[in-house]
């Protein structure tokens, strides 16, 4: 195996603890581990003897969630150091996903206005005078 394919390869572990250092968490529709369907997977990284290691937990059936995915990044990595600085725990990170999978489509919470119409109505109805450097109405 060459390097450039072991430099690639991420561990994977079995478990993780809720108090560990969380680098990142992402959830996403992928298929199934027998390929039948597919599933919500949550892919947790964390550091395990120095290492970036991921831990995959199957959510259950991706009918069951919407689907866009979430990234919430627990650490960064300082670009002049190559240090990786770990902010959240795996609980941490948990709760925040957990939360945001609760919250409405922004798309479900705004109706869109039509700012022309309002202008002009506002025009109309005569609240005032006004200036521009093409226009000029005087009340």
């Amino acid at each position: 195996m060459t390097q450039a394919i072991k430099d690639k390869i991420t561990p994977t572990t079995l478990n993780v603890r809720k108090d560990e250092p969380c680098y990142l968490l992402v959830e996403m529709i992928l298929p199934a581990a027998n390929y039948q369907g597919r599933r919500r997977w949550q892919i947790l990284t964390v550091i395990r003897d120095d290492k970036l290691t991921e831990h995959w937990y199957d959510m259950g059936p991706a009918s069951q969630f919407r689907s866009e995915p979430i990234r919430i990044l627990g650490g960064y990595v300082d670009e002049v150091t190559g240090t990786i600085w770990i902010e959240h725990t795996v609980a941490e990170l948990m709760e925040i996903a957990d939360w945001y999978r609760e919250q409405k489509p922004l798309s479900a919470n705004i109706e869109p206005r039509n700012l022309w119409d309002e202008y002009h109505k506002k025009l109309e109805q005569g609240r005032g005078s006004v200036f521009g450097p093409l226009y000029r109405r005087q009340r």
